[in-house]
């Protein structure tokens, strides 16, 4: 079989120059794509939680991680500590219920409540 991009072959026949040239072009737009959504992935984004401290109180914590981390991130924080709003002692987090992008509303009307009530 011949080598469709060798320089001999191509002099002579102009179509396989451009399906040549067509495939390097797709090769390197899907070559960028595929880093483009891995640094998609690994960007940081600003995050809340309705979370239960320990003793509980409820609470919304902010979070800044991996975008590719949020779906896991309500998992990860229990057992965390917390400095909550008025208090000089950090509290763990005994329960996280729902956590969204910052700019993301909660799906619970109690937390939404509380969200609207937490000063940033």
């Amino acid at each position: 079989m011949k080598n469709i991009c060798s320089f001999k072959f191509l002099r002579n026949n102009h179509f396989e120059l451009l399906v040549c040239a067509i495939s390097l072009l797709l090769l390197l737009t899907y070559s960028q794509m595929a880093l483009a959504a891995n640094n998609n992935d690994n960007r940081k984004v600003a995050a809340k939680c309705h979370v239960v401290l320990v003793g509980g109180t409820e609470a919304i914590s902010f979070w800044t991680i991996q975008q590719k981390k949020l779906q896991k991130l309500k998992d990860n924080i229990v057992g965390k500590k917390i400095q909550p709003l008025g208090s000089t002692q950090k509290i763990s987090i005994y329960q996280a219920f729902e956590c969204v992008l910052e700019d993301g509303a909660f799906q619970s009307t109690k937390a939404r409540l509380l969200d609207s009530k937490t000063p940033r």
